[in-house]
């Protein structure tokens, strides 16, 4: 048993029939490019195949990222994006293997940790803190039924011309300047928009009230927002507002964040929310205390910063 990285000679073994294979018919080239192949600021992914001869039995992706911490100190992390285990393959300590082989790669590229996004319910959630990974938690954040109307707080919410990306960008650049908060760091608008406007499914660029703007990206009959600013009052009527235009829409909605929601908000709008975690694991055993202190930083990760 070996781990590879980046195989040249399996492209047909991990490509986009063994992704479909193991996460549904969601998988198709567009996407397998954007997530597993898409350079960020420059720097490519890598991909990561536990193989026995030529069987693969786990494979995942590692996307390189910037995160910057309240003291202004900006790490580079890794991202395991895309991890499966065959379904042949599975309850074997496939992904506990492959976890632990990413890590250790993701010292040799200078990283200070590799983070994972799972839901508290999954069970690769368990198998990351038996690992000592630590936790920062999050919500994913969906509608269920559509609510027979929309809730009262909803603000106006107006499309935006395609060619005001610039302006989100700047705005974002400079919020990440001055959050007191810990984030993703973007170094320059290109890199801002090759996240979060570049992507594989059509985006929208919303005005919201008076102060907000979001960014929302259209997956098959699911409104997911990626993106929104603005003043924190204005955050949860500007949500509600995306929300009931969603609805109008007859769509559903999606978000992910780092941040609590009002439990009146979630009612009104007719959201629910499964519990997860922004998982850390440090490369080294220097990193480990700057690491282990994340827990307790405030965090702001909004959808389209993760993946």
């Amino acid at each position: 048993m070996r781990l590879l990285d980046n195989p040249p000679d399996m492209e047909a073994e991990i490509g986009v029939d063994f992704l479909a294979r193991c996460f549904g018919e969601s998988w198709n080239p567009v996407m397998y490019h954007w997530y597993l192949k898409r350079e960020f600021h420059g720097g490519a992914p890598d991909r990561l195949v536990l193989a026995e001869g030529r069987q693969v039995l786990a494979t995942a992706g590692i996307s390189y990222r910037q995160l910057r911490t309240p003291d202004g100190t900006v790490h580079r992390v890794g991202i395991m994006v895309a991890a499966c285990v065959p379904p042949r393959e599975r309850g074997r300590g496939r992904f506990v293997r492959l976890w632990k082989g990413a890590v250790n790669y993701c010292a040799t590229r200078d990283c200070t940790a590799l983070l994972g996004f799972v839901t508290a319910d999954n069970a690769s959630c368990l198998i990351l803190r038996r690992a000592g990974a630590v936790q920062i938690p999050s919500s994913y954040v969906i509608s269920d039924d559509l609510p027979p109307e929309s809730p009262a707080i909803a603000r106006e919410v107006a499309d935006n011309a395609y060619g005001a990306w610039r302006d989100y960008a700047d705005g974002a650049l400079q919020a990440q300047c001055s959050n007191t908060g810990a984030g993703f760091r973007y170094p320059d608008v290109n890199a801002w928009r090759s996240q979060l406007i570049d992507r594989p499914h059509p985006v929208e660029l919303l005005r919201v009230g008076d102060t907000s703007r979001a960014i929302i990206e259209r997956v098959d009959d699911t409104d997911r927002l990626q993106w929104l600013d603005g003043d924190p009052e204005d955050q949860d009527a500007a949500i509600a507002a995306v929300v009931a235009r969603a609805h109008r829409a007859r769509r559903r909605f999606f978000m992910y964040s780092t941040t609590a929601l009002p439990a009146s908000l979630l009612r009104d709008c007719g959201l629910k929310v499964r519990p997860g975690f922004m998982m850390a694991m440090a490369t080294r055993a220097e990193h480990e205390p700057v690491v282990r202190s994340w827990a307790g930083l405030p965090w702001r990760v909004q959808s389209g910063d993760r993946l």
